[in-house]
């Protein structure tokens, strides 16, 4: 062995540390469990489906969703409404619901829910033949999740196109 200064030095086997011989294990096999799809939503699971009807609580929704739409509110007051429906819905659940896009999260709002609780009208003019909640232009909202409790919302505005300049948006 070569110990720097161009000799061979020799090691006493009794100077070498022990080697650590890894011990393998088999690999754990889980259990394969079927999927109980309807109480997956109870887990804060995104709620793939709309609610049934029959399911619902039969409590009114929010008043201030009946607002969007009938022509009184601006495209800025609109999205504080909507963002007031994920408000109400996080107080009554303590945090917002998750989803992939717009309809799932109309699903939730719409009664999808662990509790049954319609935040938003089952059926509502500005929800489009998906399910999703519509802006004054007829484009889906942008629903972006930032945190458990806070949501941004955009619109695309009178353009049509996410994130340009007229975009409305409510963090």
């Amino acid at each position: 062995m070569d110990g720097g200064s161009g000799e061979v030095v020799f090691v006493e086997e009794s100077d070498l540390e022990p080697m650590v011989t890894p011990v393998l294990r088999p690999p754990v096999v889980l259990p394969v469990r079927a999927v109980d799809w309807a109480s997956i939503n109870d887990a804060g699971q995104p709620a793939m489906r709309p609610p049934r009807r029959e399911d619902l609580q039969k409590v009114a929704p929010y008043p201030e969703a009946e607002l969007l739409g009938d022509g009184s509110l601006t495209p800025q007051q609109e999205i504080e409404v909507v963002s007031q429906l994920f408000r109400f819905y996080m107080e009554a659940f303590g945090s917002l619901p998750t989803g992939e896009g717009n309809a799932q999260f109309m699903n939730a709002l719409r009664g999808n829910n662990a509790k049954h609780l319609g935040f938003f009208p089952f059926e509502h003019s500005r929800l489009d033949a998906q399910g999703q909640l519509v802006d004054s232009w007829g484009e889906p909202y942008f629903f972006h999740v930032l945190s458990r409790s806070q949501l941004e919302i955009r619109s695309a505005g009178r353009d049509r196109e996410l994130y340009t300049e007229d975009d409305q948006v409510l963090r």
